[in-house]
């Protein structure tokens, strides 16, 4: 996982996650001016698979990765900011 602080003159942080049923992946962009985007920050989340249905177990595990992760932002400049718009990847479950 990578951690890159975002230009000073971040506009925007858009983060995307493509969900599956054990791992999750992610990938955070900050962009600026006309469209020039950033990768600042990606990893993956895991999807613990126990004695509850997967879609809870995906959805436990994507409340935990907005806790930890888009709660606490990336710093720009001297301000924490937060994603402006988190885009998650319905493909794996259409019907959820």
């Amino acid at each position: 996982m990578i951690k890159t602080p975002p230009p000073d003159e971040t506009n925007k942080i858009t983060v995307g996650i493509d969900v599956g049923k054990y791992w999750c992946w992610w990938i955070a962009i900050a962009w600026r001016g006309l469209a020039e985007g950033y990768c600042i920050d990606y990893g993956n989340i895991a999807v613990p698979q126990g004695d509850q249905r997967s879609d809870l177990s995906i959805l436990a595990a994507l409340s935990q990765f907005k806790e930890d992760t888009l709660d606490q932002g990336w710093k720009v400049g001297d301000e924490i900011r937060k994603p402006d718009l988190v885009l998650v990847d319905s493909g794996y479950e259409a019907d959820m």
